[in-house]
């Protein structure tokens, strides 16, 4: 009688387990399930800097501020400068600007190279960046490119360092091959002044084009 009852009650288990593994009453799911692989179509700023580099900053140099305009503005009235020729990105207080000229070389280092653009100028009024480029003053200066197109920040963020990279391996050995005491150089950059009107020369500008003549 009891190995009947035990036998029945193995055969009532079995049927539990079986039944069980068939139709479980709970699934595990893993949720990182995307973000161990970058989908497609995920943005890729080395190539978006590279289209925009040959198809919009290049073109757009010849519609730069004159520096020696930007800069004898800068100096007679920082605030319409600003509002004339800069650019802020949001609330920004810090102002961009993207300007074009001819300066004449009056010393150079591994970092900057600095320049004169006025006739009657005898200091620097404008440092040609010539070390590593940091920050977002090419990207923000131009007015090329909208904050609005790009939700989300580390994009942004990456198209800075991918531009900032390219100067690095473009524009920066011309600029220092060529900076000599006494020689004309024509350029394009973007500068970044804070809030204050203070020290504001040698205007600090992101060189992305240069030509020693």
């Amino acid at each position: 009688m009891i190995m009947r009852r035990l036998f029945h009650i193995l055969i009532v288990l079995a049927v539990a387990v079986a039944f069980f593994w068939l139709l479980p009453p709970f699934r595990v799911v893993r949720t990182n399930r995307g973000t161990e692989h970058r989908p497609p179509g995920t943005f890729n700023a080395a190539e978006f800097v590279e289209r925009f580099w040959t198809n919009q900053l290049l073109p757009a140099v010849p519609r730069a501020v004159a520096a020696d305009e930007l800069v004898a503005l800068l100096r007679t009235d920082p605030a319409a400068a600003r509002q004339k020729f800069g650019r802020s990105l949001g609330l920004s207080q810090t102002c961009n600007f993207f300007l074009r000229g001819t300066g004449t070389v009056v010393s150079a280092s591994d970092t900057e190279v600095l320049l004169t653009v006025t006739p009657s100028a005898t200091a620097p009024e404008v440092a040609l960046q010539a070390g590593l480029i940091f920050g977002n003053a090419v990207r923000d200066g131009t007015g090329l490119i909208d904050v609005n197109d790009y939700p989300n920040s580390q994009d942004f963020n990456a198209i800075s360092a991918e531009l900032n990279r390219l100067i690095e391996q473009r524009v920066v050995p011309q600029l220092r091959a060529g900076a000599k005491p006494g020689a004309r150089i024509r350029f394009a950059g973007c500068a970044e002044l804070g809030s204050d009107a203070v020290n504001l020369f040698p205007l600090r500008v992101v060189p992305v084009f240069v030509e020693i003549e």
